[in-house]
């Protein structure tokens, strides 16, 4: 993205600076208009028949005052786009003129919004006609035919004078200001000084139209190649993206057909000089990207490059590429600047409707690669699209030789959407042209249908050595016409070389073969069988390597003959180590003869064994030889077998079957006997094993014999039962033996032993014997006992125990057995658990299990378990441990004052919480209210749903049995009243909680209020209402201002009472009695409006000891009080710090 610093605000430079700068010198105010004809315009007579309606219109009537006069130099325009094919009819406008005058208006085609129209030279230039103006100087609505037809695009329509008709004499036409805004997406109006050749913008609005008729698109040419960003009529933003050798766009696009690419445009800004470049890449997908832009092989990779010249204004910009023919695929084009010699930058317009291909891809230096950005510029390129087309352009057939030819395919493919191809003619030109020839396929191509191809031969064949080159030249219906393809090839000189054979063989090849001049070739040669390659003869020359001759260079035609003869064999006996060959050992034999017979003979001790080509016949005889042969007789030493055997009751281990030379030993044999056996003896005697025969000089067999072993058994019991027969048995291998066992009453037996058996009934079978073994009579229980889970815990005393007592009863098979009743005996005093005794009966998984929780006694003890229906099955001992909390508990009591005065009944809100880590059991509250407290007046409710906790009494909080989770809390409120009449200074309020190992205390005190029955007045002014002896004890009394009696007032709750609102000079003086010893008054003076400000002061009244009637004076406190402003006297009488 470039910076702010780049994007500007309009098309085209001289807009921004015209409209503020420059003024149409021609332009004026026509006063008499406005006077005679305001908001009124004097039309032509219309024309005949209904007008069309607008095709376009820069502003709707009106008349503003002044407008745009027209000259020969100057001409006026505004710039509009059609998004539709349409037919225009007529042109108009809002004119007037001093004089009768002619002038024209003209169409002009813009490649931009911003284009000028080039009405200098008229290259744009559409259609043009005269418009007559009657004079008068009355704006009217002045309008002539036209017939032009317009396509899609930005056009600019104005009016002139001195060109094309109209005098350059009449100068006095006016384009009027309507003063009316002129439509959206439209430029101008601009007026053209055709003197300078600038634009520029004006400020007014004037008033021009089309009419016409839309009408059907143009035949779509189906040849034409367009590939564009955005519509012809796009509009674009006032910014743009500078490209340059730092910066780059691209876009990629897809040929469906061989493509000539003519013209690539894009929309250049106008800040843009110098020039700068587009280039085409081959792309693999129509996804994949361009190369690099800073790809040091960028220009090798291109396809084709083309530069773009900046202009100074926005203008179309393109580049030509000429004609640049490209096969069917993908590709991308990059637009930027410092390669492919291009050494400016250009300026592209961002665009924002039109849009046909919403994204661009941008290059930017601080980006690793390309950005596929929403960013919309317009692209455009344009060419034509071949309907014909040729597999290749350049067909070279390479050597061939003189005398001989190459064929090559060549296809033609009809990429028309509609209607055959037809290939007129085909021709070869050239001064070669007589060496190629078309194939007579040609003729299949006469006509392709949509989208076929058709394939034809071209033949070459030289008539003399060196290069030749042709043209082939296809004529069609097809565009373009004609499609040639250059050809090539090169003649070499030749000769023949002609091959030959005599005798019994052949060669290959067999017929002549024509070669190069100076080039070799290479014949095989094969021998009939039986026979070899004698000799080679001929004029060609050259070597044989094996059965392959190659001729020297060829320097004419010449000739080779394979000469081949009949094969002579060589058959040679002889006789290996220990042993000799009898008869003719060397004999000469031709192919297919048959050679004398030959004998090998052993030496003693050894035997003839074979010949060395696998041949056992002896005497031996060769007949039809094919082939030399030499041969050797093969002899080997005399061997013995030795067989050890085995009877059914063992085995052999070792070689079973030996084989052994003559005099050799044989290997060390092994008689194993099976289970239960052991060995005897050898068939032949002998008893020696393991077993070697020695010196061996015949074959043999022998066989191990084996006998069965004997075992004792030894049998045995424990008490509560017998088994016979008891002592030692002698039994064979593999035999069993029976006992016979009894158990007491309320016993079963168990039999194990080291020999293995079965128990049916009172009868025991051992296992079949294979060695000394013991037979071991017990007699148990039926069942056991077995703890599972509870044996080894401790729990809180009160609290249950985390794990259930648990007893697994099993048969003597190890199976679980239900049903059994499980008797639980917890000690009957001191630490024990609930419930005191249980009796529980096993499930189907063997299990009783019983849930306990600890007494309140603290300790270690033990809990026995039995099974009373079997008395021979020992029970099973818990070992418990019934713990004192380890818990923090703490207890809080308040009943939420300060300041209390008697009489007053208060709550008390205590709370208890055991913070754990245990629950607690067995809590008990106590409650002690002081005796400023009426205790009979006392209630309590518990305010939490926690174990044991009472909900309600009376007097003093007292509870107990109270269980608290870890983390749980116990609340009450105690209502009380305070006593009436108490010297006390205070109340005071204390818990104590205990619990098994635990404590906790807390107290709450709270001061008394002196305020007892209200103020008394009653006594005069220095008088004493009550003796000195006897103190009343009602309250303090106020004496005011002189003898105004204050009468007895309520105390608020908040201790401060108002007493009276009187005006009183500076000396003013206040008097409290009846204060008693330890009371304290604060007396606050305050301004009327209850703020207390500088004039507001607190007294603190503390006698030393009880005041009867003597006053409390304090003037000079209370001196600041001024004279004739009212004052509120309040007093708190709370005891502020008891003594």
């Amino acid at each position: 993205m470039r910076p702010i610093a780049d994007v500007h605000e309009s098309f085209h430079p001289a807009c921004a600076a015209g409209v503020a700068a420059h003024r149409d010198t021609r332009t004026r105010w026509t006063l008499i208009v406005l006077l005679l004809s305001a908001w009124l315009l004097v039309a032509l007579p219309a024309r005949a028949g209904t007008p069309e309606p607008f095709l376009f219109e820069s502003s709707a009537p009106g008349l503003a005052g002044g407008g745009l006069s027209l000259s020969g130099t100057h001409f006026h325009g505004i710039s509009f786009r059609l998004t539709e094919r349409v037919r225009v009819s007529e042109i108009g406008g809002q004119l007037s003129s001093f004089q009768p005058a002619t002038i024209y208006g003209a169409i002009y085609a813009l490649g931009t919004p911003s284009s000028p129209a080039y009405v200098l030279t008229d290259s744009n230039l559409v259609a043009t006609a005269l418009l007559d103006m009657p004079g008068g100087n009355a704006p009217a609505e002045i309008s002539t035919a036209m017939d032009v037809e317009l396509e899609p695009g930005w056009y600019a329509v104005g009016f002139g004078t001195g060109r094309h008709g109209s005098p350059t004499s009449q100068s006095s036409a006016t384009m009027n200001a309507t003063g009316n805004p002129k439509p959206a997406r439209t430029y101008g109006p601009w007026t053209m000084n055709m003197a300078s050749g600038s634009m520029v913008l004006q400020q007014t609005s004037v008033r021009i139209f089309l009419r016409g008729q839309p009408i059907e698109p143009a035949p779509v040419d189906p040849t034409r190649f367009l590939w564009q960003t955005v519509e012809p009529w796009a509009w674009g933003v006032t910014a743009y993206y500078r490209m340059d050798n730092q910066n780059f766009a691209a876009q990629r696009f897809t040929l469906n057909r061989p493509t000539r690419i003519d013209r690539v445009g894009v929309w250049g800004g106008y800040m843009g000089h110098g020039t700068g470049f587009v280039a085409i890449f081959p792309l693999q997908s129509a996804n994949d990207l361009p190369p690099h832009p800073n790809d040091p092989l960028l220009e090798q990779k291109a396809l084709a490059s083309a530069l773009i010249t900046s202009q100074s204004f926005t203008e179309e910009l393109f580049a030509d590429f000429g004609g640049i023919e490209l096969p069917p695929g993908h590709y991308g084009m990059i637009v930027g600047s410092g390669r492919f010699g291009a050494d400016g930058a250009i300026y592209l317009v961002y665009l924002e409707d039109g849009v046909i291909v919403p994204t661009t891809l941008r290059y930017e230096p601080q980006f690793p690669g390309w950005l596929n950005l929403t960013s919309v510029f317009s692209m455009r390129v344009t060419g034509l699209m071949a309907e014909i087309a040729m597999d290749t352009d350049v067909l070279d057939f390479g050597d061939v030789l003189v005398d001989d030819g190459s064929r090559r395919t060549v296809t033609i493919t009809n990429y028309r959407e509609h209607g055959p191809l037809a290939i007129e003619l085909a021709y070869l030109s050239g001064d070669d042209a007589m060496h190629f020839d078309f194939g007579i396929d040609i003729a299949d191509c006469a006509s392709i249908a949509v989208g076929a191809s058709c394939s034809f031969s071209i033949d070459y064949r030289p008539q003399a050595a060196g290069p030749h080159v042709a043209v082939m030249t296809i004529i069609s219906d097809g565009i373009p016409d004609p499609v040639e393809v250059q050809l090539s090839g090169s003649g070499l000189a030749s000769a023949w070389v002609t091959p030959g054979a005599q005798g019994n063989g052949s060669i290959q090849p067999d017929v002549p073969q024509l070669t190069a001049i100076g080039d070799n070739v290479a014949f095989s040669l094969t021998p009939a069988e039986g026979h070899h390659v004698a000799d080679v003869e001929g004029s060609c020359g050259g070597t044989l390597d094996g059965l392959v001759f190659n001729t020297a260079g060829i320097a004419a035609d010449c000739s080779v003959t394979a000469v081949f003869a009949l094969n002579h064999y060589l058959l040679t006996y002889f006789a290996g180590a220990h042993g000799k060959v009898d008869g003719d050992t060397v004999q000469s034999i031709d192919h297919g003869g048959s050679g004398s017979a030959v004998t090998a003979v052993a030496d003693e001790g050894y035997h003839f064994v074979q010949w060395s080509d696998g041949r056992s016949d002896n005497p031996r005889l060769d007949a039809n030889v094919v082939a030399a042969i030499t041969v050797e007789a093969q002899f080997a030493i005399n061997t013995y077998t030795l067989a050890y055997s085995a009877d059914s009751n063992g085995s052999i281990d070792g070689e079973p079957v030996q084989t052994v030379e003559h005099g050799e030993d044989g290997a060390p044999v092994t008689a194993v006997p099976g289970k239960g056996y052991h060995f005897l003896q050898w068939s032949d005697g002998r008893d020696d094993n393991p077993r070697v025969d020695m010196a061996v000089t015949s074959d043999f067999a022998v066989s191990a014999a084996f006998a069965i072993n004997t075992y004792t058994v030894t049998a045995s019991s424990s008490g509560n039962g017998t088994l016979s027969p008891t002592g030692a048995q002698t039994v064979e291998h593999g035999s069993d033996i029976s006992f016979q066992v009894s158990p007491d009453p309320g016993f079963v037996a168990v039999v194990g032993g080291s020999c293995g058996g079965e128990l049916d009934g009172n009868t025991y079978v051992t296992a079949p014997v294979i060695g000394d073994c013991t037979v071991d009579a017990s007699f148990v229980a039926p069942v056991s006992l077995h703890i599972v889970t509870g044996d080894a815990q401790s729990a809180v005393i009160g609290m249950p125990f985390d794990q259930a007592l648990r007893v697994l009863v099993l048969d003597i098979d190890a199976e679980p057995v239900s049903g059994v009743e499980i008797t639980f005996m917890p000690p009957a005093s001191g630490p024990s658990l609930l419930p005191a005794q249980a009796t529980v009966t096993t499930g189907s998984d063997g299990i009783a299990a019983l849930g306990v929780m600890a007494n309140m006694t603290p300790g270690t003890y033990a809990v026995s378990a039995s099974a009373p229906a079997y008395a021979a099955a020992a029970g099973v001992t818990f070992a418990l441990e019934n713990r004192l909390a380890d818990a923090h508990l703490s207890v809080s009591v308040s009943d939420g004052r300060d300041h209390i005065r008697h009489g007053q009944v208060v709550d008390y809100l205590v709370e208890v919480l055991n913070e754990g880590p245990d629950a607690v059991t067995g809590l008990s509250i106590a409650m002690t209210l002081a005796d400023s407290l009426d205790v009979s007046s006392a209630t309590w409710q518990c305010l939490t749903a926690v174990s044991g906790c009472t909900p309600s009494g009376t007097g003093a909080l007292q509870d107990s049995g109270l269980v608290l989770g870890v983390g749980e809390a116990a609340g009450y409120v105690v209502t009380v009243a305070v006593a009436a009449d108490t010297d006390l200074p205070a109340t005071t309020a204390s818990v104590d909680i205990t619990a098994p190992g635990l404590s906790a205390f807390a107290e709450d005190t709270t001061t008394l209020v002196i305020f007892r029955n209200g103020f008394n007045s009653e006594m005069d002014d220095g008088a004493k209402a009550v003796p000195d002896s006897a103190p009343d004890l009602s309250g303090p009394a106020f004496h005011g201002i002189g003898d105004v009696a204050v009468d007895p007032v309520t105390m608020e709750d908040d201790g401060i009472v108002t007493l009276l609102q009187v005006a009183g000079p500076a000396n003013t003086v206040i008097r409290i009695d009846q204060l008693q010893y330890g009371d304290a008054t604060l007396v606050r003076l305050a301004a009327s409006d209850g703020h207390s400000g500088q004039a507001s002061s607190w007294l603190r009244i503390e006698p030393d000891e009880p005041v009867l009637a003597a006053p409390y004076t304090s003037g000079g406190q209370v001196g600041m009080l001024l004279s004739s402003e009212s004052g509120t006297v309040e007093l708190d009488l709370g005891n502020i710090a008891p003594r």
